[in-house]
């Protein structure tokens, strides 16, 4: 993972360490129903909401190891284009079958796998997690997520970030739906 470079001037690892700061950034914030300072806040997000997501979260071994190596399967799917850029095919999938081959707990399989839904699914593909007892932790995550990779690419007031923030949007607010 250190080898293997996520961006420029960041490896997969430290993108894993990245992420879980932030994540463990917003956990602190979101016990008392607050956003941290500098993140766009959601239109979904209200204390209440934040209170309920933050009670909802796997123990934090669970999303340490989940978030510190969530991409671990990238330095074995990595693969490089004519214009030598690089691309992680199915990367999720290969992270949480690298990871239930060393061990990994089945919840932290699972979040692996599921990575990439919130990002990219469809409204059929999230639906499928809707109930879910990990649900919470992927929305966590992927708001981690974002926030953690808008550092290296310009900020959140970015077209990138902001289109980013657009599909969580939806995807996060499908799931809260009763």
């Amino acid at each position: 993972m250190r080898a293997c470079m996520q961006f420029r001037t960041q490896n997969v690892l430290e993108h894993g360490e990245a992420v879980l700061a932030k994540y463990q950034t917003l956990m602190a914030h979101a016990r008392d129903g607050r956003l941290p300072d500098g993140w766009r806040q959601p239109k979904w997000w209200t204390p209440e909401t934040a209170q309920r997501l933050a009670q909802a979260q796997p123990p934090e071994a669970i999303m340490t190891n989940y978030l510190r190596y969530h991409d671990c399967g990238k330095p074995i799917c990595r693969i490089q284009d004519e214009a030598g850029r690089q691309h992680f095919p199915n990367h999720a999938a290969v992270s949480a079958q690298l990871w239930a081959q060393i061990g990994g707990h089945p919840d932290e399989v699972w979040l692996m796998a599921n990575d990439m839904l919130l990002h990219t699914g469809s409204a059929e593909e999230c639906e499928a997690i809707r109930g879910r007892h990990l649900a919470p932790a992927l929305m966590f995550a992927a708001l981690s997520e974002i926030h953690a990779n808008a550092e290296m690419f310009g900020g959140i007031e970015t077209d990138s970030f902001k289109s980013k923030a657009k599909q969580l949007e939806r995807r996060t607010t499908q799931l809260l739906k009763a």
